[in-house]
């Protein structure tokens, strides 16, 4: 009798994952690797966010003082380089919320077993029972190149703020520039760790692709601490919900 619950309880904590496990179902190497690229895409996504939300602080007050000074607002170069820093703000966040929603597509797709169905009106996958392995490493594509462009947007839009702070520090320099400094530093450290985790998820990309067995286009790890704007055309052609944005 005592073998026989001992067995029991063996099938029962067996059947709930270990007793700690919540009943969570056992993912395939190929689900492990796609959820892996989903989850580093989000965490890119996120730190990008963060960085965005520092640098826009930044320029909101560096565009405070050049409207409350005299001397700045009739300069030319000054009041240029303050619609270049508030243009850019702008790229970033569109950037960040193409990333975002990439990886929540891909996030989707990844560990269910049926995932035809759409998520917030987006079809992940046409057929009702299943994703093909073009469709995911679309998906994986997209989540990977959207997170890369998001960390690129928003080192860009850093950029572009500290030329501003530079601009107004020779033109009036006894205007106090600590506060904006100190947000431009918050988001380079975010739009720093969002760099190397947009390139961890570029790297899980091609894990997946090997283990599903497939070839991809190589997607260039991102680099240097200037960022750009590239890739928005593409994006566009990839008919991104949030294009209008963009341009």
């Amino acid at each position: 009798m005592k073998q026989l619950l001992l067995l029991i309880t063996l099938f029962a904590l067996a059947a709930c994952g270990g007793g700690g496990g919540g009943g969570a179902l056992l993912l395939s190497p190929t689900q492990q690797a796609n959820s892996a690229t989903a989850s580093s895409a989000s965490l890119a996504s996120s730190q990008s966010q963060a960085a965005n939300t520092s640098i826009s602080a930044a320029v909101a007050n560096l565009s405070e003082l050049v409207s409350s000074n005299p001397a700045l607002t009739s300069n030319s170069a000054v009041t240029s380089a303050a619609v270049a820093a508030q243009n850019a703000v702008g790229l970033a966040a569109a950037a960040q919320t193409a990333a975002s929603t990439a990886a929540a597509d891909l996030a989707a797709a990844s560990t269910v077993i049926i995932v035809g169905v759409v998520i917030e009106g987006r079809t992940i996958c046409v057929a009702a029972a299943s994703c093909t392995k073009a469709e995911i490493s679309g998906l994986g594509f997209k989540a990977a190149e959207t997170a890369k462009n998001a960390a690129e947007a928003s080192l860009y839009a850093i950029t572009a703020t500290n030329q501003l702070k530079t601009l107004i520090s020779s033109v009036a320099p006894s205007v106090n520039v600590s506060t904006a400094t100190a947000a431009i530093a918050s988001a380079e450290s975010s739009a720093t760790s969002a760099q190397a985790t947009a390139n961890l998820t570029i790297s899980n990309l091609s894990t997946a692709a090997r283990e599903m067995g497939i070839t991809i286009t190589t997607i260039s790890p991102s680099s240097g601490s200037t960022g750009s704007v590239a890739g928005y055309t593409q994006l566009q052609r990839q008919h991104t919900d949030h294009s209008d944005h963009i341009w």
